[in-house]
């Protein structure tokens, strides 16, 4: 058993479990790495790591939506001008999708699988095809059998 502490409050984390157990447990102490997402008319410039569904997508089986997802982090989006791009409202289909992020840890064009999990909205999670390319992607990982190249 290993303890976590936040400031003295205890999480105990038991590595006794099954993998699958022992995955879903540990995601338990990950956090969404998402500050801010822009939905954009148009592809800035000078963003290429791809994150979200998209990374989800270039690692799996998964189809991309059809717009592309991709990641920046916070001096990034203000060296770029994020705030100043034209901006869609949420119910009509972006250009690009911009997820500003706490920290990018950018692997192979993409973000890393962990963080591109992390990174996917509770309502794209309920889709049965992002479920199984999530599951997937986690049980490489936690299996240690992500060595892969993109």
């Amino acid at each position: 058993m290993v303890y976590t502490s936040n400031y003295f409050n205890f999480k105990k984390l038991n590595l006794e479990k099954t993998q699958k157990g022992l995955s879903a447990e540990m995601l338990g102490f990950f956090f969404n790495p998402v500050i801010k997402e822009y939905h954009l008319a148009d592809v800035p410039k000078n963003v290429s790591c791809l994150g979200g569904i998209s990374a989800l997508a270039n690692y799996t089986m998964l189809g991309d939506n059809s717009y592309r997802t991709y990641v920046c982090g916070k001096e990034d989006a203000k060296k770029h001008g994020l705030d100043s791009c034209l901006k869609i409202p949420k119910y009509e289909v972006p250009a690009c999708n911009v997820q500003v992020l706490k920290y990018v840890i950018e692997w192979n064009g993409c973000i890393d699988p962990i963080s591109a999990v992390l990174s996917i909205s509770e309502k794209d999670r309920r889709d049965p095809r992002v479920e199984g390319a999530i599951e997937e992607v986690l049980e490489e990982v936690f299996d240690g059998r992500w060595n892969r190249e993109i």
